[in-house]
């Protein structure tokens, strides 16, 4: 699992024919969480992959509030890592709360 230490989070929404809605929060540390997945085989010996849990970013020191309030859904989300200067940006598909002060946001293949 990577995390970044960060001081912001910018959250946006992108549009044809218009301008991207955009948020940016406080946020202490953001943390890249791999997916899960099995393997099923079928009777002719296919094997099919699960996605149990898409791989996820935890945005940890966020105002839950905030993000609650928003009236569109995010689908990028960006940040400045501290240690080494790198902006960093995922697509992401939804988001939802794991545990206090925290934000979890599906990372969009």
């Amino acid at each position: 699992m990577t995390t970044w230490k960060v001081e912001e989070v910018t959250l946006e929404a992108h549009y044809v024919g218009r301008a991207p809605d955009k948020l940016t929060l406080p946020c202490k540390s953001i943390s890249e969480i791999p997916g899960t997945y099995s393997d099923d085989v079928a009777a002719d010996g296919a094997v099919m992959t699960n996605v149990i849990e898409t791989p996820s970013l935890m945005a940890r020191g966020v105002d839950l509030m905030i993000l609650d309030a928003i009236t569109w859904e995010p689908n990028r989300i960006s940040f400045h890592d501290l240690h080494t200067g790198e902006t960093k940006e995922f697509p992401i598909q939804r988001r939802y709360i794991r545990e206090p002060n925290t934000a979890k946001f599906a990372i969009q293949s």
